[in-house]
């Protein structure tokens, strides 16, 4: 069943990606096929394979720290009233967590370290060192 539930989800990526196309008659399907393909492989290599796990599972906990460390980061510019506490709880008997004005900072610095991971690729892109 859960199987069937990706197959519908990655269906309806792609007709949003459909939707969301300029030249609606003309569809990459060797594109969209090889993308598809690259997706598969990639987890059957996560699920099958436990090297592959435990690399991602490092990746993770990388991108984790650099999220929490921009979480301190701005705990410590800003405060602890513009950036809570998250693992206090808010509300009788934990009925929540109160993200505030940290979450614009939180979204920022994501933004930002997206930036600085797609930078490179459009700065070749843009000299010429690598094919569009």
């Amino acid at each position: 069943m859960l199987n069937l539930l990706s197959l519908v989800g990655i269906a309806g990526l792609c007709f949003v990606a459909w939707l969301g196309s300029e030249d609606r008659q003309r569809v990459p399907w060797k594109l969209m096929a090889w993308g598809i393909g690259i997706q598969l492989v990639l987890g059957l290599f996560i699920f099958r394979f436990p090297l592959t796990r435990q690399v991602v599972v490092g990746l993770s906990g990388l991108l984790n720290a650099l999220i929490d460390s921009s979480e301190a980061g701005s705990r410590f510019l800003f405060g602890p009233i513009l950036v809570p506490d998250l693992g206090a709880s808010v509300g009788p008997q934990g009925a929540g967590r109160w993200l505030g004005p940290f979450h614009c900072f939180s979204l920022w610095c994501r933004a930002i370290a997206s930036a600085l991971t797609i930078w490179p690729s459009a700065t070749f892109l843009h000299f010429g060192l690598c094919r569009r």
